[in-house]
């Protein structure tokens, strides 16, 4: 029998290594850097071609690339390609680069379809498919939309499958928290545990300074763009630089080299003759107007110069008559809302004439002279039959023009609109769609027009049912915009699936809406009317704290994750459900609890130092630990339950049977009291630490010490084992997280941020993520691999001292001091990521705000410590700032520069205020003293000396009182401003209040509790008499400012600041928010829910809890 020969392959091989460097053009093309993850810092950046081919030579197996649209995902793609060609010998790795939007159902055949698209025969196919091995750089993961695993879907490496090495790229944008679980390879045995190794995640980092300079330098060498330029020389590198570092902000918006190009060639246009570089303001969008208005330029200058057919010259000069601007654009517009319509945005378009020619598709891609003119004159790419834009943003910028089109606008223009914003609005839900979400809010700040006409879209669905698709994109527009709805009247308004996460509705009227479906994650709907409100589907963000009379101590969730266990304080151990959330019982019991992972029993430390293990839902007692000599710390329970270890304050740690209660080994090696112990994943060892300022790890087995982690610069409070055992995370009074091998006790990294000590710490179940909490209150998302900060939940008043990943890595559960649970959905609209602080300034900066927009004008820049406080002067030339660098500076507000800086207090400096003359200022200190300076000298006129701090100090209106405020014992103090002597009598406040400020004429106080609430007082006769008060969240600094017309406080928080107008009806006072920056959360206090519809038993308890307002009437499902 013939054996039949295999089919040849390498001259085939050689012709598509010839076509693939032949077809490549190089364009500008500058190296990017990467790190391993969107947050990760700067320290970890990486060459991303060293990287890539580094992962490539090694086992690894899947190289995910993200970044940004515009990124340069695709260039890098096609560089990486090139280089594997150059280097490409025969029989090894085969490069294939391949466009994933251009493959048809690529979950299925996805190499064989591209070697089909590069000619090969069935037979070719196969025997590469047997014996050969590719590098397939899969382009463009979002674009195809795709939400599959590739790797898995495709078989690779499976025996008789594709042996493959796979690069993807894929739009940050577009993941879901789970993404991993789309591109994380599958291991060759189904028995084996996938590691975390086998995929490599790289972000492309926005260009640096360096890089953008390097980009302009090779830009203004390439001749072909002077043709860009139009009537005037192209610009040099020097001038290229002078204008992006001279407009404020734009340096930041080029770092994305899609639009650092679309910038260089739009920027001569956008700019124009305008000389006053720093008052330009150029936003995103006006760079893509920009881009497109030379785009259509240069094409109708080619075609002016080409070789034209006669009926060809006569539909050019048709379309030049009528204007060949409007008709480009209105081609792109037009392209763009058909591919959203048609393909619900898939932005690849597949064109055959016979097969499309009485489609859609031809009106774009026919044979037509007017419309091939226009086509080729058009912002697309072709490759075959596939039509694209050049990139996907601009399918997006075009579609966002159906919406709003500038030239509808331009007095230049004389015809009628192109575009009808109500209908565009209409035709589908813009919330999947960010970036044409983005591209309109900023035609919102460009033209009071269009805002007019979104509002007015939002008041048609009042009374038209039809239109509420339409309200719902332009409230979600507006609020992407920054506009804000404090105190509108917005009744029966219907925007349902509208997405107005983070905006301001205070005092809103939304009696009888449709907000079935909506988003109000971080919305602030403080006393908004909601009454008869539909709320079906209702987003809030956030699930129902859980409340206790003392500080939570200790969290554990069952394995199953269907119950939580909590410790407090005053000696109960709660028992929740965690699908309605619900308690189930309550027991006596210490601080140390923990639930058995095969059993469901619960583990409880108790007060005779011992330990229950009981029925976690009866109590039911079966066995009692005796031995400890001190309360019992921690228990935690072996990975099968067949052990439990327990620390204890008698500087022990026993192991036990969790069958029989017998002692297995005593571990005695800490000198100090042991706060925890934890089982390592695979139970054969543990790991301890202890007020002795060590760390253990001891074998379980055995009972014998192993590895010593030394720990004396940070006291660890906190220490967890990774869920591969590999590694341990601490946190100590440092305020850092620390990652350690489990094996070696060696250090690997170290994760800042925490402000203070942490208390907390746990692995998500997958390993990737390690999240935190301490004293500050802040609880941290951080990436396990490169140690980058994911994200922050605020919501805890007080230090958080527990929290507990959920076995389903879902929902994280904290406890703090302030005695409440808060449970969080990882991932969700409770995510509250932000840094940096308004008043309290830990970036050391001092930030000047407009009163009316909320927008920042200025930056000071000179403490070297954070700032605690700024103070206006009387004549509003000059700002005084107090830092924990222990000095005052006072600054120039026009020029922003330091004009005096005064020294003299040895501790930080918590509070700084003017005299109502301007030239005094007053200060206090930790440093137990009061002290008075010349604001036009700088020097030192007094020194009070206080038997306690003071944190705040104050002049009343006339000058001749100085006040200060101790929070310790909640009393202001009064003292004479020009001896420095104590006057007789002080009122007495509230011991529980952080901050207070009196009003400019001396008759209100205004001040902040720890409560979270700002109360008003009426100071008559030498008495405090509340006026009102509301929830505002925890405020640390209070300031009055005064209107032509109004009165106004400023509250400021961690990371948040918030002006408030005061209104005055019948001797009563009230407070409507004018606006906020900052950190965003959800507020309903005495928000009014009377009838409404739709609310779950979840949503009213946690409506009830924030304050809001609701009767029988209020209809639950």
């Amino acid at each position: 029998m013939r054996v039949q020969a295999a089919p040849d392959v390498d001259y085939d091989l050689h012709r598509l290594k010839t076509q693939r460097l032949e077809d490549y053009r190089r364009t500008v093309y500058i190296p990017p850097q990467a790190k391993p993850k969107a947050q990760s810092s700067d320290d970890t950046l990486f060459p991303l071609m060293e990287k890539a081919l580094a992962f490539l030579d090694s086992h690894g197996q899947v190289l995910l690339l993200l970044g940004d649209s515009g990124a340069g995902k695709t260039m890098f793609n096609l560089e990486l390609e090139h280089n594997l060609w150059k280097g490409y010998e025969p029989n090894g790795p085969i490069p294939l680069f391949i466009n994933l939007a251009f493959i048809d159902e690529p979950a299925q055949d996805l190499i064989a379809k591209q070697l089909q698209y590069h000619n090969f025969s069935e037979e070719q196919i196969q025997e590469l498919k047997l014996q050969r091995q590719f590098i397939i750089i899969c382009d463009g993961y979002d674009e195809s939309q795709l939400e599959v695993n590739l790797y898995f879907t495709n078989a690779f490496n499976q025996p008789g499958q594709w042996k493959v090495k796979m690069v993807v790229s894929c739009r940050s944008q577009y993941l879901s928290a789970d993404y991993r679980s789309w591109f994380h390879p599958q291991p060759a045995n189904h028995y084996d545990r996938a590691t975390l190794d086998l995929m490599l995640e790289a972000v492309i980092a926005p260009f640096s300074r360096l890089q953008i300079e390097q980009y302009v330098e090779h830009y203004c060498k390439d001749l072909s763009t002077n043709t860009l330029i139009q009537d005037q020389l192209a610009w040099t590198k020097e001038e290229y630089m002078e204008r992006l570092t001279k407009i404020p902000k734009l340096m930041e918006l080029v770092s994305n080299p899609f639009l650092l190009t679309l910038s260089l060639q739009a920027l001569p246009e956008v700019i124009g003759s305008r000389k006053e570089l720093s008052a330009i303001q150029i936003t995103r969008v006006q760079l893509y107007d920009g881009f497109v208005k030379q785009w259509l330029e240069v094409n109708k200058r080619r075609l002016e110069e080409s070789h034209l057919s006669d009926n060809e010259r006569m539909e050019f000069y048709l379309i030049l008559d009528d204007g060949f601007f409007y008709h480009g654009i209105q081609f792109q517009k037009d392209l763009a809302a058909a591919i959203f319509k048609e393909q619900e945005g898939q932005p690849v378009v597949n064109y055959t004439h016979l097969r499309d020619k009485d489609t859609w598709k031809s009106s774009f891609f026919g044979s037509e002279d007017h419309t091939k003119l226009l086509r080729e004159s058009s912002t697309l790419t072709r490759s075959g039959t596939f039509y694209q834009f050049i990139h996907r943003s601009l399918l997006e910028y075009f579609y966002s023009r159906t919406v709003y089109d500038p030239l509808d606008y331009d007095s230049d223009e004389d015809r009628s609109p192109t575009s009808d914003p109500k209908a565009a609005l209409s035709q589908r839900s813009f919330i999947e769609e960010p970036s044409v979400l983005q591209f309109l809010a900023e035609r919102v700040e460009m033209d009071p027009s269009f805002k007019t006409q979104l509002i007015g879209a939002i008041e048609d669905s009042k009374t038209d049912v039809q239109a509420s698709q339409a309200a719902a994109n332009a409230i979600s527009i507006l609020v992407k915009a920054g506009v804000r709805f404090n105190g509108r009247d917005l009744r029966c308004i219907k925007i349902p699936g509208a997405d107005i996460c983070g905006g301001e509705f205070d005092s809103v009227n939304l009696e009888g809406a449709d907000l079935s479906y909506v988003n109000t994650s971080k919305t602030w709907l403080r006393q908004a009317n909601l009454i008869n409100a539909q709320m079906t589907g209702i987003q809030f963000g956030e699930l129902p704290y859980l409340g206790f009379k003392s500080f939570v101590a200790c969290l554990a969730f069952s394995s199953d994750g269907e119950h939580l266990a909590i410790s407090t304080d005053d000696f109960e151990v709660y028992i929740y459900e965690t699908r309605s959330w619900s308690r189930i019982t309550v027991y006596t019991g210490g601080h140390g609890i923990a639930i058995s992972p095969m059993t469901n029993e619960l583990a409880r430390s108790y007060e005779d130092y011992s330990a229950l293990l009981c029925d976690i839902l009866t109590g039911e007692v079966r066995l009692r630990l005796t031995g400890h000599e001190e309360d019992v710390t921690w228990i935690s329970y072996s990975p099968d339950g067949s052990h439990i270890a327990t620390a204890s304050m008698d500087t022990t740690i026993r192991l036990w049977s969790a069958f029989s209660g017998d002692t297995l080994h005593v571990l005695s090696n800490h000198s100090g009291p042991i706060v925890g112990v934890s089982f390592s994943p695979a139970g054969t060892e543990l790991v301890s630490h202890s007020k002795d300022e060590t760390i253990r790890t001891w074998d379980a087995l055995r009972g014998e010490p192993l590895v010593i982690l030394d720990c004396r610069d940070d006291d660890a409070h906190a220490v967890t084992y990774s869920p591969d055992g590999r590694r341990i995370a601490s946190g100590g009074r440092s305020g850092c997280i620390r990652l350690w091998d489990a094996h070696t006790g060696e250090l690997l990294k170290g994760m800042s941020g925490h402000d203070g000590n942490v208390y907390g710490l746990d692995y998500s179940p997958d390993g990737h993520r390690v999240v935190s909490c301490g004293v500050d209150g802040i609880i941290r998302l951080w990436d396990s691999q490169d140690g980058g900060l994911l994200s922050s939940l605020s919501g805890h008043l007080f230090p958080a001292s527990s929290l507990a990943y959920s076995p389903t890595g879902d929902c994280i559960a904290s406890g703090a001091m302030d005695g409440y649970v808060r449970l969080w959905r990882v991932g969700g609209g409770a995510s509250d990521a932000f840094s940096g602080d308004f008043m309290y300034s830990s970036d050391k900066t001092v930030r000047l705000w407009c009163a009316q927009t909320g927008a920042c004008l200025q930056i000071f820049e000179g403490h070297t410590g954070s700032v605690f406080s700024v103070a206006f002067s009387p004549c509003g030339q000059q700002i005084a700032s107090a830092s924990t660098d222990k000095t005052i500076r006072i600054w120039g507000i026009q020029t922003g520069e330091i004009r005096t800086v005064m020294e003299g207090h040895s501790g930080r400096i918590f509070d700084v205020t003017y005299s109502p003359n301007r030239h005094q200022l007053a200060s206090c200190s930790d440093d137990q003293t009061v002290r008075l300076w010349n604001t036009d000298t700088g020097k030192q006129l007094a020194i009070m000396e206080l038997d306690e701090e003071a944190d705040q100090v104050m002049y009343s209106p006339d000058g001749l009182e100085l006040i200060t405020f101790s929070m310790s014992d909640g009393v202001l103090r009064c003292w004479d401003p020009h001896c420095g002597e104590r006057v007789a009598g002080h009122e007495t406040v509230d011991s529980n209040i952080v901050c207070c400020c009196l009003s400019p004429d001396g008759k209100l106080v205004a001040k902040a509790g720890r409560d979270g609430i700002l109360r008003l007082w009426k100071r008559s006769s030498g008495v405090f008499v509340e006026g009102f008060r509301v929830m505002i969240g925890l405020a640390l600094d209070i300031q009055w400012s005064k209107g032509s017309e109004h009165m106004y406080l400023v509250t400021t928080g961690m990371g948040w600041v918030r002006v408030w107008q005061l209104i005055e009806k019948q001797d009563e006072y009230f407070v409507q928010l004018v606006w906020g920056e900052g950190k965003k959360e959800l507020s309903l206090l005495d928000a009014d829910l009377t009838g409404v519809v739709g609310l779950s038993p979840v949503d009213l308890r946690l409506l009830e809890q924030r304050g809001a307002i609701i009767d029988s009437r209020g209809e639950a499902i």
